[in-house]
């Protein structure tokens, strides 16, 4: 699970790091983009050189961490990327359901969730926020209950 993780959280500051190279919204706010970049690649180096002694309940909160930086790169991103880089959470949402019960699987998908509302709130300027927060919500919701189920 800790190597998992690892990967997950380095890809995606990899992934991250790949888009700021890209050309971008006009309101993007690059330093905290490559500063969660830094914290991703941070947490996967953690992950990887104590996957063996990391207490549990890092493990589990990974996901939540996860969405906690996903909803920075939401917010520093621009408007118009909102929905781009929201692709991240699914890997919350599937990651969570892979590795724990139905229980907590559903609270990280619920959190990953109410980041997303949180930040389409925070930033009015996104378009049709409540269609976006619904369909990610939904997909969210299938991707984790297939992944459980499979």
């Amino acid at each position: 699970m800790a190597r998992t993780f690892a990967y997950i959280f380095g890809l995606g500051a990899t992934l991250l790091m790949v888009t700021v190279a890209l050309p971008h919204a006009p309101d993007r706010d690059t330093l905290p983009i490559v500063l969660v970049a830094l914290a991703g690649y941070a947490t996967a180096a953690s992950y990887l050189v104590g996957f063996d002694r990391l207490p549990l309940w890092t493990l589990r909160g990974a996901p939540a961490l996860g969405s906690v930086l996903v909803a920075i790169v939401l917010y520093f991103g621009g408007a118009s990327a909102i929905g781009a880089y929201a692709m991240y959470f699914l890997w919350v949402a599937v990651s969570a359901a892979f590795f724990f019960e139905l229980r907590l699987a559903v609270a990280h998908i619920a959190f990953a969730t109410a980041c997303y509302g949180v930040i389409l709130a925070l930033r009015p300027e996104a378009q049709l926020p409540a269609l976006q927060l619904v369909m990610a919500a939904g997909a969210l919701f299938v991707g984790g209950v297939l992944t459980v189920t499979l």
